[in-house]
C-alpha cells in the first residue's frame, strides 16, 4: 500500500493529487543490515537499486529544496573530515 493511500484514508476531507511516479515507493539504497539477505533471496535486485535511487532523488528535488546540496558540495583538498566538519555554502 502506498504511503499516500494510508495518509489519504486518515484525511478524507483533503483532496488528493494524482500519484507521481518519481516518488513511488521503492528502495533508494540497500537496506542495512538485512540488505544481503534480501539480495540472496531475490527480493531486491542491484539493477533496481541503481534505477530507483536516482528516480526517488529526482522526485525529492521536484518537491523540496535543500539549502545545501551535500551530494554536490565539493570537499576541499586537505580538509579533515570528522563529525565537526561542515561544508561552507
Amino acid at each position: 500500500k502506498q504511503t499516500a493511500a494510508a495518509i489519504a484514508a486518515e484525511l478524507p476531507d483533503v483532496p488528493r493529487a494524482s500519484d507521481d511516479v518519481l516518488i513511488a515507493e521503492g528502495f533508494p539504497v540497500m537496506p542495512v543490515p538485512q540488505g544481503a539477505s534480501l539480495l540472496q533471496h531475490g527480493q531486491v535486485w542491484p539493477a533496481k537499486l541503481l534505477e530507483e535511487g536516482p528516480k526517488i532523488e529526482a522526485g525529492f528535488r521536484k518537491y523540496f529544496h535543500r539549502d545545501v546540496d551535500h551530494k554536490r558540495t565539493a570537499i576541499p583538498e586537505g580538509a579533515e573530515l570528522n563529525e565537526a566538519y561542515a561544508p561552507s555554502s
